[in-house]
Parts: C-alpha cells; sequence; structure tokens
C-alpha cells in the first residue's frame, strides 16, 4: 500500500488492503474500530437514502424548475464533541445553504440532526470514531487504520463525485493529508474551493439570509415593539 493517499486507488481497495493487514497480524488497531472490519456491509458511513433525497428533483423547490437549472448545494464537514465527523449539505458551520433552492418540508427535516430512525436525512455521510481513527494513524502508525482513513478520504471523493453529477455542487470537502518520514502526521477537512470564493460564498449567503432575518425582526417588533426597542444593535455591558 503506498504510504500516501493515492486518489487513484478506490475505498473498496482500501478497504480489502485493511483487512488484509488486519487478518495477517500486523495491525495494532484500536479495538473500538474493529467493527469496520468485520461488517460486510461497511460503507464508509455513506447513507445512500439520504443522497438519494438531495439527488431527486422532487425536493427542489418550484424556483429552480422555474429557472431549468439544479439545486446548488455546498457539501460542510463538522466534527462533534464525540470525535464524529459528519458530512452535510443543511447545517454546515459556515452557512452556505440555498434555502429558495428546496421545499420548506424536506428543508427542515434535513436541518434537524434526526429526523425519524436514524441520521438526520441532511446528511449524506457520518465517519464514526474519526479521531479516534487518526489518533490510531498519527499516534500507533497502524498500517489498518491508515488503509481505512485513506478508504475514508476516497470514499469521500467518490461521494462527491456522484452528488456533482446530480446537483449544482459549489464546493465541498476534502481529507488533506501531511506526511513525514512515510507517515501521516495530520489530517484536516478542507474545503474545495480557493480561500477567496469560499469567502465570496459565505457572504452570498449572508446577504441571502439577510432579508429573512429583517422580516423576523419586523414581525418581533410588531408583536413586541418595546422588547425591539431596547435592542439596538450589539449588547453592550450594563
Amino acid at each position: 500500500m503506498p504510504h500516501k493517499f493515492d486518489p487513484s486507488i478506490s475505498s473498496a481497495d482500501y478497504l480489502a488492503i485493511a483487512r488484509k493487514r488486519h487478518i495477517a497480524g500486523r495491525s495494532n488497531i484500536f479495538p473500538e474500530l474493529k467493527w469496520m472490519m468485520d461488517n460486510a456491509a461497511f460503507d464508509f458511513g455513506v447513507q445512500p437514502r439520504h443522497v438519494d433525497l438531495l439527488l431527486d428533483p422532487l425536493g427542489w423547490s418550484e424556483l429552480v424548475g422555474q429557472q431549468k437549472r439544479q439545486a446548488r448545494v455546498f457539501l460542510d464537514a463538522r466534527v462533534n464533541q464525540s470525535g464524529n465527523a459528519e458530512i452535510g449539505w443543511a447545517r454546515g458551520e459556515k452557512g452556505i445553504l440555498y434555502e429558495e433552492d428546496f421545499v420548506r418540508p424536506y428543508l427542515h427535516a434535513a436541518q434537524s440532526p434526526n429526523e425519524g430512525p436514524g441520521r438526520g436525512i441532511g446528511e449524506v455521510m457520518w465517519i464514526d470514531g474519526y479521531r479516534t481513527l487518526v489518533d490510531n494513524v498519527i499516534c500507533r502508525r497502524c498500517p489498518a487504520a491508515t488503509a481505512l482513513l485513506f478508504g475514508f478520504a476516497a470514499r469521500l471523493k467518490e461521494l462527491t463525485g456522484l452528488i456533482h453529477g446530480g446537483v449544482n455542487l459549489v464546493g465541498s470537502v476534502m481529507m488533506d493529508f501531511s506526511y513525514q518520514g512515510g507517515h501521516v502526521t495530520s489530517v484536516d477537512l478542507i474545503p474545495t474551493v480557493s480561500s477567496d470564493r469560499l469567502q465570496e460564498l459565505i457572504e452570498e449567503g449572508r446577504e441571502q439570509r439577510r432579508p429573512r432575518l429583517q422580516a423576523a425582526i419586523r414581525a418581533l417588533e410588531a408583536q413586541h415593539p418595546s422588547v425591539v426597542k431596547e435592542w439596538d444593535g450589539p449588547i453592550k455591558p450594563r
């Protein structure tokens, strides 16, 4: 197996490498990660039903149909306090969300972390034990864990390509690796767009939300005028 991530190797091949090294006894993978080796249906946390829902035009707004285009999507990533990583389009920390491109019921359900059984439908990939896996690779230099981590990177790349074929994917995230002496020293989930373009997308998102925020303030003012009158810009210390 290459010491560095090779984007030409598929996620399935990386998983086969990881399992081969694990079975051969040349692995010091953390016990809590072994289930990835034993689960025959393991697919790196991809949520196929959620991907199908995102690509289905039935969830897109009338505006998208009228303009004869595809819904716009930015795939973002967040790592929670438990060390699990979520790849999704509706709850990104960068605030790049084209709300007007989706019907309200679907959008609201996608923004919920849990909608019915299982994961929230705005999530297309869930990396269970992400930080643990990264620690296993960097601190213990485990060959099986390294192959698994490279497999996650390959699967994310494959998933991004699939989604790109069905929506207007304005940006996504990828795993970026650093190396020293043939070993992984760090890995980050970074945007696939330039920093300038990313800032443009963030600013565009803020401008799109501004009318809705102003409407919400006007509605609040109509209901509670005294409260809104006291609120005039940033809260100042008394």
